[in-house]
């Protein structure tokens, strides 16, 4: 899907269900738009290749100084998500010490099933990135992490235990969880700052509009009529997510920075610098 935008700026798009309410119905007028798994739009942000994209939350913990962030705007959830899931082959309680296949299109994901076992399970496990599908990695692990579309519509082939690590974190912390925040690189913004207002302005005048007509979203977005069987997957799924980044979904984000540093997945856990202006 290509998207225009009325600027110079280069954007980027994660290749899942989740980011529809803020792409679809966008004016734009030029096309410099990369998509790609939130690994991918972490990397090209990162290496300058894109300038304003939802990047992974744990990709602004590392790298805080490159960015500011768009006020809010994210993606969250609140208890459950669907679309970040551990599956397993047993009981999560019975995963101490056992081989857990993580999917490398992840990071602010990778970042959360390893503070949930260490923090609040107490486990030490081996850890392993995998480009496999589902079925593939729980041949040569005990459990995995997957992401995105690929966990919301998985529909394994014999019984197996899901668990939603949105709500597991919820259960524990009492907080939302935040798996992605809208930054932009802050040497851009500075040079750029008018052009990224008027794309914020619009970027979250589309969102609410879309999330307050999520059939004909879904309709229009995924081309899917109300009796497909994924609609009310889509629908669901939507509904339940939190695409604000207000006050207690920051608490939630800062928790979960503090834990990450507390195991040194960053080095400190950081202040969220927003854009001026907003």
């Amino acid at each position: 899907m290509n998207l225009k935008l009325s600027t110079g700026i280069r954007i980027g798009r994660i290749s899942y269900i989740n980011t529809l309410p803020f792409y679809h119905g966008l004016e734009q007028e030029s096309q410099d738009v990369r998509e790609g798994v939130p690994s991918q739009i972490n990397a090209w942000i990162s290496s300058k290749q894109i300038d304003i994209a939802p990047i992974s939350a744990l990709e602004y913990a590392r790298n805080p100084k490159d960015y500011y962030l768009l006020p809010n705007l994210c993606i969250g959830a609140h208890e459950y998500s669907g679309s970040v899931l551990l599956i397993s082959k047993e009981k999560i309680e019975n995963l101490n010490s056992k081989k857990i296949a993580i999917t490398q299109d992840s990071l602010s994901a990778q970042a959360l099933v390893k503070i949930l076992f260490q923090k609040r399970f107490g486990f030490q496990n081996d850890f392993s990135v995998s480009v496999k599908s589902v079925d593939e990695m729980l041949k040569d692990s005990d459990a995995c992490l997957v992401i995105g579309d690929a966990a919301l519509f998985y529909q394994p082939k014999e019984f197996i235990y899901k668990y939603d690590l949105s709500e597991l974190w919820w259960e524990w912390a009492k907080l939302p969880f935040c798996f992605s925040v809208w930054a932009v690189r802050r040497e851009f913004f500075d040079v750029n700052p008018e052009e990224v207002h008027s794309f914020y302005r619009r970027l979250k005048t589309n969102t609410d509009k879309n999330l307050s007509q999520l059939a004909p979203l879904i309709h229009e977005g995924l081309n899917l009529q109300i009796h497909d069987a994924k609609f009310p997957i889509a629908f669901s799924y939507l509904s339940s997510l939190k695409f604000e980044l207000n006050e207690i979904m920051q608490q939630g984000l800062i928790r979960f920075f503090d834990y990450a540093a507390e195991l040194g997945l960053i080095e400190k856990s950081p202040a969220l610098r927003m854009i001026e202006g907003e």
